[in-house]
């Protein structure tokens, strides 16, 4: 999802990094499904170029992350295709991405 958003806001084929860990629980150890992640704003190009792109709006990535993940559910046969129109007409769809904890270079 990362690689596909990438590659559609730089308008090229980059390559990029990152480092997911799922978690199932949130405060108290309460059920709360959810992946953490450390990934590179950006990616390198075909030259080997680092193709910076900061991640300042988090709207545009949330809907195709949540459009990747109900199309997937889709194609497993999880659900069908009249829950999945309900699933995407949600206007509160329960997906979310928090960027605000950053980690800089040190060059």
């Amino acid at each position: 999802m990362i690689q596909d958003y990438y590659n559609e806001v730089s308008d090229k084929d980059i390559t990029t990094g990152l480092i997911l860990s799922y978690q199932t629980a949130g405060d108290f150890a309460r059920w709360n499904c959810h992946w953490h992640g450390l990934l590179l704003e950006g990616g390198f190009d075909e030259k080997g170029d680092f193709i910076f792109l900061p991640i300042s709006d988090t709207k545009q990535m949330t809907e195709l992350f949540r459009r990747k993940v109900i199309k997937l559910f889709e194609d497993k046969k999880l659900i069908n295709q009249d829950f999945a129109k309900n699933l995407l007409s949600w206007k509160n769809s329960g997906f979310s991405i928090d960027n605000s904890v950053r980690i800089y270079s040190s060059e």
